[in-house]
């Protein structure tokens, strides 16, 4: 981002244009949602004993997961409203992605949600889905969805995972950095795509599938931490009365689309799949997903054009999602649905267009309104989880008149 690095290492007068100007450049994100429901929200955390931590070099540190949990609330709802980084560890590390001080990103930070901390779950057993975000994201990078989500009778839980996320702040005050950027991380990811010899190992651990099934055992975990606090007379959160384990969507974001699909292939119950523009592995497209699955990214074009615009999709890259997300649907046994959107970008997939225009003045953001992006996507989650878990409303096709922007290619079952 290269303006932001010529602002954040410029003094003088500079410096207090920058100040005045910075609620522009950086202004609060808002999000707006469309269901009957107040939102709530509470943060789950807990230790998967049965494993280990591979982002420490510590060999007994056991894997520890943090999520926040988005669910529909009781009418009239009120009392403090949920910052929209719960973790200032995210902050400071996304600060030095984009190398910005820390304080010009304090307005996205400090940005109040929609979604009232701790209020009492509405009645009832609400579908689960889980959510996944990017490499160096955090749970609360796809709020746009999982706020919506919520408001519409879904409990999302949307997970920081160690070593995925920028930087996760653990119980015992430990950081889990992220392992590394994109050529150190790569290789770990394409392992499941590509397996190559030897197989990658991370502090002594060998990955002999990859990391993706290492991430894909977190949604899992957090499948059985959720099973767990159902089974509960009484718990903190409230929540564990009001989950309907027997419906359970996933979908997660790049990064997050390969491990949620890789949990799919793996974990029965599981549903329903949505993955948003992620390269998928071998587990996912050798036979395809047992649940019904939608995938929604962009043709080979719309990736070639942000690679002109702010830079990277090396030609492999962009040929492994195309042929792996189209595997995905092509070998589905059951119901399937193809979506391209052309005019979004890769962060548009995210909350990201909402924290600056500055991501579309850098040509990161693609030549859709940012805000129509996160209403067409919400639209065909919401669809889609409503016609696979709750076996209501219309097909995702059927509804395709709301969403011009998209293109959506049905599989029928069989």
């Amino acid at each position: 981002m290269p303006r932001a690095r010529v602002i954040a290492t410029t003094a003088g007068l500079l410096g207090l244009v920058l100040v005045a100007a910075a609620g522009w450049v950086w202004p609060r994100p808002h999000f707006a949602t469309t269901g009957r429901h107040p939102v709530g929200t509470t943060t789950l955390t807990w230790t998967d004993t049965s494993r280990p931590e591979i982002t420490s070099q510590d060999p007994a540190r056991r894997r520890t997961l943090v999520a926040q949990a988005w669910y529909p609330a009781v009418p009239g709802a009120s009392g403090p409203r949920a910052r929209y980084f719960a973790d200032p560890a995210f902050a400071e590390a996304i600060a030095r992605l984009f190398g910005v001080p820390n304080w010009l990103l304090a307005g996205v930070s400090a940005a109040e949600t929609p979604a009232v901390v701790g209020a009492a779950p509405a009645v009832g057993r609400h579908p689960i889905i889980v959510a996944c975000t990017g490499l160096s994201g955090s749970r609360s990078l796809s709020s746009f969805q999982a706020l919506e989500l919520a408001s519409h009778g879904y409990v999302v839980v949307a997970l920081d995972q160690p070593g995925a996320s920028a930087a996760v702040t653990l119980p015992d005050g430990h950081v889990a950095p992220v392992l590394g950027l994109k050529p150190t991380f790569d290789p770990l990811l394409y392992h499941g795509i590509e397996p190559r010899t030897p197989a990658p190992v991370v502090n002594g651990h060998p990955l002999p599938t990859g990391i993706a099934t290492y991430l894909a055992d977190d949604v899992s975990s957090t499948l059985d931490h959720l099973a767990d606090l159902a089974d509960l007379a009484t718990e903190p959160t409230g929540l564990g009365p009001h989950l309907d384990l027997e419906r359970v969507g996933v979908t997660g974001v790049s990064l997050g689309g390969t491990t949620v699909a890789e949990a799919s292939a793996r974990d029965h119950r599981i549903r329903a799949t949505l993955i948003l523009e992620a390269p998928l592995t071998q587990a996912a497209t050798t036979r395809g997903l047992p649940q019904p699955v939608m995938v929604i990214t962009r043709g080979a074009n719309a990736m070639r054009r942000e690679r002109d615009s702010a830079g990277g999709w090396t030609e492999h890259e962009i040929d492994v999602h195309q042929q792996t997300q189209r595997a995905v649907i092509d070998q589905a046994p059951g119901e399937a649905w193809f979506v391209r959107i052309d005019t979004l970008s890769h962060i548009d997939f995210t909350d990201l267009p909402a924290w600056t225009p500055l991501f579309r003045l850098a040509g990161w953001s693609g030549p859709l309104d940012g805000r129509r992006g996160h209403q067409i996507i919400n639209g065909l989650s919401l669809t889609f989880f409503d016609h696979t878990l709750r076996g209501a409303g219309t097909a995702p096709e059927a509804a395709a008149g709301a969403w011009p922007e998209a293109t959506i290619e049905p599989r029928s079952a069989g």
